[in-house]
Protein backbone atom coordinates (compact mmCIF):
# COMPACT_ATOMS: atom_id res chain seq x y z
CA UNK A 1 0.00 0.00 0.00
CA UNK A 2 2.22 2.37 -0.82
CA UNK A 3 0.69 4.48 -3.73
CA UNK A 4 -0.26 7.97 -3.24
CA UNK A 5 -3.82 8.98 -3.18
CA UNK A 6 -4.77 12.54 -3.83
CA UNK A 7 -7.62 13.54 -2.35
CA UNK A 8 -9.37 16.67 -4.71
CA UNK A 9 -11.45 19.35 -1.87
CA UNK A 10 -12.87 22.19 -3.65
CA UNK A 11 -14.13 25.12 -1.19
CA UNK A 12 -16.02 28.10 -1.17
CA UNK A 13 -16.55 29.96 1.99
CA UNK A 14 -16.55 27.47 4.30
CA UNK A 15 -14.41 28.31 6.97
CA UNK A 16 -16.72 26.84 9.33
CA UNK A 17 -16.40 23.03 7.97
CA UNK A 18 -13.39 23.20 6.67
CA UNK A 19 -10.86 22.23 9.25
CA UNK A 20 -13.21 18.83 10.69
CA UNK A 21 -13.24 18.23 6.35
CA UNK A 22 -9.17 18.33 6.31
CA UNK A 23 -8.77 17.15 10.07
CA UNK A 24 -11.09 14.06 8.88
CA UNK A 25 -8.08 12.91 6.04
CA UNK A 26 -4.96 13.81 8.37
CA UNK A 27 -6.47 11.39 10.75
CA UNK A 28 -6.59 8.45 7.63
CA UNK A 29 -5.53 5.21 8.72
CA UNK A 30 -4.11 5.26 5.40
CA UNK A 31 -0.61 7.19 5.21
CA UNK A 32 0.21 8.03 1.69
CA UNK A 33 -1.91 10.76 0.89
CA UNK A 34 -1.63 14.02 -0.63
CA UNK A 35 -4.72 16.83 0.09
CA UNK A 36 -5.49 19.20 -2.44
CA UNK A 37 -7.09 22.30 -1.32
CA UNK A 38 -9.07 24.42 -4.03
CA UNK A 39 -9.86 27.81 -2.63
CA UNK A 40 -12.65 28.53 -5.40
CA UNK A 41 -12.52 32.50 -4.58
CA UNK A 42 -13.48 32.64 -1.00
CA UNK A 43 -13.86 35.54 0.59
CA UNK A 44 -14.15 34.78 4.18
CA UNK A 45 -11.71 33.12 6.29
CA UNK A 46 -11.12 29.79 4.18
CA UNK A 47 -7.97 30.83 2.80
CA UNK A 48 -6.24 31.88 5.98
CA UNK A 49 -7.57 28.71 7.64
CA UNK A 50 -6.31 26.35 5.01
CA UNK A 51 -2.45 28.15 4.85
CA UNK A 52 -1.96 27.44 8.57
CA UNK A 53 -2.50 24.00 7.71
CA UNK A 54 -0.05 24.04 4.15
CA UNK A 55 2.70 25.58 6.88
CA UNK A 56 2.23 22.91 9.41
CA UNK A 57 1.71 19.65 6.65
CA UNK A 58 3.83 18.96 4.07
CA UNK A 59 1.18 16.84 2.20
CA UNK A 60 -0.85 19.52 1.84
CA UNK A 61 -0.69 22.04 -1.19
CA UNK A 62 -3.57 25.09 -1.47
CA UNK A 63 -4.67 26.73 -4.93
CA UNK A 64 -6.62 29.87 -5.29
CA UNK A 65 -8.39 30.63 -8.59
CA UNK A 66 -11.33 33.33 -9.08
CA UNK A 67 -14.96 31.76 -8.44
CA UNK A 68 -16.13 29.05 -10.86
CA UNK A 69 -17.89 26.67 -8.99
CA UNK A 70 -17.12 23.63 -7.97
CA UNK A 71 -16.76 21.81 -11.47
CA UNK A 72 -14.09 24.10 -12.32
CA UNK A 73 -12.42 23.47 -8.70
CA UNK A 74 -12.52 20.06 -9.16
CA UNK A 75 -10.98 20.13 -12.52
CA UNK A 76 -7.82 22.56 -11.20
CA UNK A 77 -7.71 19.52 -8.48
CA UNK A 78 -7.37 17.36 -11.30
CA UNK A 79 -4.75 18.95 -13.20
CA UNK A 80 -2.42 19.10 -9.76
CA UNK A 81 -3.02 15.48 -8.88
CA UNK A 82 0.16 13.73 -9.02
CA UNK A 83 -0.87 10.29 -7.20
CA UNK A 84 -1.90 7.16 -8.86
CA UNK A 85 -5.14 7.11 -7.24
CA UNK A 86 -7.61 10.03 -6.87
CA UNK A 87 -10.38 10.26 -4.46
CA UNK A 88 -13.24 13.38 -3.97
CA UNK A 89 -14.26 15.11 -0.83
CA UNK A 90 -16.66 17.72 -0.29
CA UNK A 91 -15.40 20.53 2.24
CA UNK A 92 -18.78 20.18 4.27
CA UNK A 93 -18.33 16.82 4.42
CA UNK A 94 -15.42 14.16 6.15
CA UNK A 95 -14.54 11.00 6.56
CA UNK A 96 -14.35 7.82 8.67
CA UNK A 97 -10.30 7.55 9.39
CA UNK A 98 -10.73 4.19 7.99
CA UNK A 99 -12.20 5.57 4.57
CA UNK A 100 -8.95 5.28 2.26
CA UNK A 101 -7.58 2.13 3.66
CA UNK A 102 -10.81 0.26 3.17
CA UNK A 103 -12.00 0.76 -0.29
CA UNK A 104 -7.90 0.48 -1.07
CA UNK A 105 -7.58 -2.91 0.45
CA UNK A 106 -11.08 -3.79 -1.62
CA UNK A 107 -9.22 -2.34 -4.93
CA UNK A 108 -6.29 -4.25 -4.27
CA UNK A 109 -8.56 -7.41 -4.03
CA UNK A 110 -10.22 -6.90 -7.27
CA UNK A 111 -8.08 -5.24 -9.01
CA UNK A 112 -10.85 -2.38 -9.60
CA UNK A 113 -10.64 0.87 -11.50
CA UNK A 114 -12.99 2.78 -9.12
CA UNK A 115 -14.18 1.76 -5.95
CA UNK A 116 -17.27 3.06 -4.79
CA UNK A 117 -18.09 3.37 -1.16
CA UNK A 118 -21.37 3.77 1.07
CA UNK A 119 -22.16 7.14 2.80
CA UNK A 120 -23.65 8.29 5.91
CA UNK A 121 -26.22 11.31 5.91
CA UNK A 122 -25.71 13.34 8.66
CA UNK A 123 -28.50 16.07 9.04
CA UNK A 124 -28.13 19.88 10.92
CA UNK A 125 -29.82 18.73 13.82
CA UNK A 126 -27.17 16.06 14.40
CA UNK A 127 -28.92 13.40 13.04
CA UNK A 128 -27.21 10.80 10.98
CA UNK A 129 -28.76 7.61 8.69
CA UNK A 130 -26.75 4.99 7.29
CA UNK A 131 -26.93 5.42 3.59
CA UNK A 132 -25.70 1.50 2.79
CA UNK A 133 -27.80 -0.31 0.06
CA UNK A 134 -25.81 -3.56 -0.06
CA UNK A 135 -25.19 -6.29 2.21
CA UNK A 136 -22.02 -7.38 0.98
CA UNK A 137 -19.49 -5.94 -1.39
CA UNK A 138 -19.37 -6.81 -4.85
CA UNK A 139 -17.54 -6.42 -8.27
CA UNK A 140 -19.01 -5.51 -11.35
CA UNK A 141 -17.92 -5.25 -14.91
CA UNK A 142 -18.56 -2.00 -16.91
CA UNK A 143 -22.08 -2.83 -18.26
CA UNK A 144 -23.32 -4.40 -15.02
CA UNK A 145 -22.12 -0.92 -13.37
CA UNK A 146 -24.01 1.16 -15.88
CA UNK A 147 -26.78 -0.34 -15.48
CA UNK A 148 -26.90 0.02 -11.83
CA UNK A 149 -26.23 3.71 -12.21
CA UNK A 150 -29.14 3.97 -14.43
CA UNK A 151 -31.26 2.46 -11.80
CA UNK A 152 -29.48 4.42 -8.36
CA UNK A 153 -29.82 0.85 -7.01
CA UNK A 154 -26.47 -0.04 -5.05
CA UNK A 155 -24.57 2.80 -5.43
CA UNK A 156 -25.64 7.11 -6.26
CA UNK A 157 -24.03 8.55 -9.40
CA UNK A 158 -21.92 10.83 -7.77
CA UNK A 159 -18.06 11.58 -7.60
CA UNK A 160 -17.36 11.41 -3.83
CA UNK A 161 -17.04 8.67 -1.83
CA UNK A 162 -15.27 6.80 -4.40
CA UNK A 163 -11.36 5.87 -5.29
CA UNK A 164 -10.74 5.93 -8.63
CA UNK A 165 -7.48 5.00 -10.78
CA UNK A 166 -5.74 7.67 -11.92
CA UNK A 167 -5.49 6.24 -15.24
CA UNK A 168 -9.12 6.03 -16.20
CA UNK A 169 -9.80 10.04 -14.86
CA UNK A 170 -6.66 11.63 -15.91
CA UNK A 171 -8.81 12.41 -19.21
CA UNK A 172 -11.56 13.66 -18.01
CA UNK A 173 -12.98 16.58 -16.73
CA UNK A 174 -16.41 18.06 -14.94
CA UNK A 175 -18.68 19.84 -16.96
CA UNK A 176 -18.47 23.71 -15.82
CA UNK A 177 -21.71 24.35 -18.21
CA UNK A 178 -23.68 22.05 -15.58
CA UNK A 179 -24.92 23.31 -12.01
CA UNK A 180 -26.38 19.99 -10.97
CA UNK A 181 -25.66 16.41 -11.48
CA UNK A 182 -22.02 16.89 -13.09
CA UNK A 183 -20.45 14.72 -10.37
CA UNK A 184 -23.03 11.98 -12.04
CA UNK A 185 -22.06 12.85 -15.58
CA UNK A 186 -18.17 12.38 -14.54
CA UNK A 187 -19.10 8.93 -12.62
CA UNK A 188 -20.96 7.59 -15.65
CA UNK A 189 -17.65 9.16 -17.87
CA UNK A 190 -15.62 6.93 -15.37
CA UNK A 191 -17.14 4.11 -15.64
CA UNK A 192 -17.31 4.11 -19.38
CA UNK A 193 -13.48 4.18 -19.39
CA UNK A 194 -13.17 1.20 -16.80
CA UNK A 195 -13.24 -2.40 -17.10
CA UNK A 196 -13.74 -3.51 -13.24
CA UNK A 197 -15.76 -1.79 -10.60
CA UNK A 198 -16.17 -2.66 -7.33
CA UNK A 199 -19.16 -1.42 -4.46
CA UNK A 200 -18.42 -1.25 -0.95
CA UNK A 201 -20.40 -2.88 1.42
CA UNK A 202 -19.23 -0.28 4.34
CA UNK A 203 -20.32 3.32 4.67
CA UNK A 204 -16.80 5.77 5.47
CA UNK A 205 -17.99 8.99 4.19
CA UNK A 206 -19.97 11.26 6.17
CA UNK A 207 -22.14 13.72 3.62
CA UNK A 208 -23.81 16.90 5.07
CA UNK A 209 -27.29 17.57 3.84
CA UNK A 210 -27.66 21.26 4.16
CA UNK A 211 -30.85 22.64 3.91
CA UNK A 212 -31.39 25.24 0.57
CA UNK A 213 -28.71 23.55 -1.27
CA UNK A 214 -29.74 23.28 -5.07
CA UNK A 215 -30.40 19.17 -4.54
CA UNK A 216 -32.52 19.45 -1.50
CA UNK A 217 -34.65 22.37 -1.93
CA UNK A 218 -37.36 23.33 -4.21
CA UNK A 219 -37.44 23.61 -7.98
CA UNK A 220 -34.96 25.64 -9.64
CA UNK A 221 -34.06 25.79 -13.70
CA UNK A 222 -30.84 24.52 -12.66
CA UNK A 223 -32.77 20.72 -12.50
CA UNK A 224 -32.68 20.76 -16.81
CA UNK A 225 -29.15 20.60 -16.40
CA UNK A 226 -30.23 16.91 -15.16
CA UNK A 227 -32.67 16.68 -17.64
CA UNK A 228 -30.28 16.61 -20.44
CA UNK A 229 -28.44 14.61 -18.79
CA UNK A 230 -30.65 11.83 -18.92
CA UNK A 231 -31.98 12.59 -22.12
CA UNK A 232 -28.00 12.02 -23.10
CA UNK A 233 -27.46 8.67 -21.09
CA UNK A 234 -30.46 7.63 -23.38
CA UNK A 235 -28.78 7.94 -26.96
CA UNK A 236 -25.69 6.89 -25.22
CA UNK A 237 -27.12 3.71 -24.39
CA UNK A 238 -28.88 2.66 -27.80
CA UNK A 239 -26.53 -0.15 -28.83
CA UNK A 240 -28.01 -1.91 -25.59
CA UNK A 241 -31.46 -3.10 -25.06
CA UNK A 242 -31.28 -3.89 -21.51
CA UNK A 243 -29.09 -0.49 -20.57
CA UNK A 244 -31.61 1.59 -22.92
CA UNK A 245 -34.59 0.22 -20.95
CA UNK A 246 -32.69 1.53 -17.87
CA UNK A 247 -32.05 4.82 -19.38
CA UNK A 248 -35.55 5.40 -20.72
CA UNK A 249 -36.98 4.52 -16.72
CA UNK A 250 -34.25 6.76 -15.50
CA UNK A 251 -35.46 9.60 -17.43
CA UNK A 252 -39.01 9.11 -16.84
CA UNK A 253 -38.68 8.90 -13.12
CA UNK A 254 -36.80 12.27 -13.20
CA UNK A 255 -38.84 13.49 -14.86
CA UNK A 256 -42.11 12.61 -12.18
CA UNK A 257 -39.71 13.98 -9.63
CA UNK A 258 -39.96 17.26 -10.92
CA UNK A 259 -43.35 16.89 -11.93
CA UNK A 260 -44.54 16.37 -8.31
CA UNK A 261 -42.09 19.72 -7.10
CA UNK A 262 -45.12 21.40 -5.08
CA UNK A 263 -43.24 24.74 -5.92
CA UNK A 264 -42.94 23.87 -9.95
CA UNK A 265 -44.30 26.83 -12.07
CA UNK A 266 -47.24 26.41 -13.87
CA UNK A 267 -44.93 27.27 -17.50
CA UNK A 268 -42.41 24.71 -16.57
CA UNK A 269 -45.03 22.26 -15.55
CA UNK A 270 -46.86 22.43 -19.04
CA UNK A 271 -43.32 21.74 -20.72
CA UNK A 272 -42.80 19.16 -18.43
CA UNK A 273 -45.89 17.24 -19.26
CA UNK A 274 -45.29 16.75 -22.78
CA UNK A 275 -42.06 15.46 -21.90
CA UNK A 276 -43.72 12.87 -19.08
CA UNK A 277 -46.35 11.64 -21.78
CA UNK A 278 -44.00 10.95 -24.25
CA UNK A 279 -41.62 9.01 -21.92
CA UNK A 280 -44.50 7.00 -20.26
CA UNK A 281 -45.52 5.59 -23.65
CA UNK A 282 -42.14 4.47 -23.78
CA UNK A 283 -41.38 2.83 -20.09
CA UNK A 284 -45.30 1.79 -19.38
CA UNK A 285 -44.32 -1.41 -19.83
CA UNK A 286 -41.77 -1.45 -17.28
CA UNK A 287 -43.47 0.01 -14.52
CA UNK A 288 -45.44 -1.19 -12.00
CA UNK A 289 -49.29 -0.38 -12.18
CA UNK A 290 -48.87 1.89 -9.03
CA UNK A 291 -46.78 4.16 -11.12
CA UNK A 292 -49.37 4.17 -13.94
CA UNK A 293 -52.05 5.24 -11.84
CA UNK A 294 -49.74 7.80 -10.38
CA UNK A 295 -48.61 9.11 -13.93
CA UNK A 296 -52.60 9.73 -14.84
CA UNK A 297 -52.91 11.93 -11.46
CA UNK A 298 -49.73 13.78 -12.07
CA UNK A 299 -50.60 14.94 -15.71
CA UNK A 300 -53.79 16.37 -14.71
CA UNK A 301 -53.60 19.94 -13.40
CA UNK A 302 -56.02 19.09 -10.75
CA UNK A 303 -55.28 15.91 -9.82
CA UNK A 304 -51.81 16.61 -9.30
CA UNK A 305 -52.55 19.48 -6.65
CA UNK A 306 -54.15 17.05 -4.76
CA UNK A 307 -51.63 14.48 -4.90
CA UNK A 308 -49.09 16.88 -3.74
CA UNK A 309 -51.35 17.94 -0.69
CA UNK A 310 -51.87 14.22 0.02
CA UNK A 311 -47.90 13.82 0.35
CA UNK A 312 -47.75 17.05 2.47
CA UNK A 313 -49.86 15.19 5.19
CA UNK A 314 -48.47 12.06 4.73
CA UNK A 315 -44.64 13.63 5.47
CA UNK A 316 -46.01 15.16 8.40
CA UNK A 317 -48.07 12.85 9.86
CA UNK A 318 -44.71 10.52 9.71
CA UNK A 319 -42.80 13.55 11.07
CA UNK A 320 -45.15 13.68 14.05
CA UNK A 321 -44.30 9.57 14.94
Amino acid sequence: MNSIVSVIIPMYNVASTISRCVDSILKQSYGNTEIILIDDGSTDSTFDICNKYVSLHPNIRLFCKDNGGVSSARNMGLVHATGSFVTFVDSDDYLDEEFIESLFHLQNESNSDIVIGNTIDVYEDGKQILNSRIKDSTTLARNDAIKHFLRSDIFSPVCWGALYKKSVIEQLRFDTDMAIAEDGKFLYQAITNSNIISICKDAFYYYSIITGSAIHSGFTLKFYNELRFCELLIELNRDSAELLKYANLKLFKFIERLIIMPDLPMEEFIKLKRKYVKSFKIVKNDIPWKNKIKFFLLKSKALRKCLIRYNKLRELNISKK
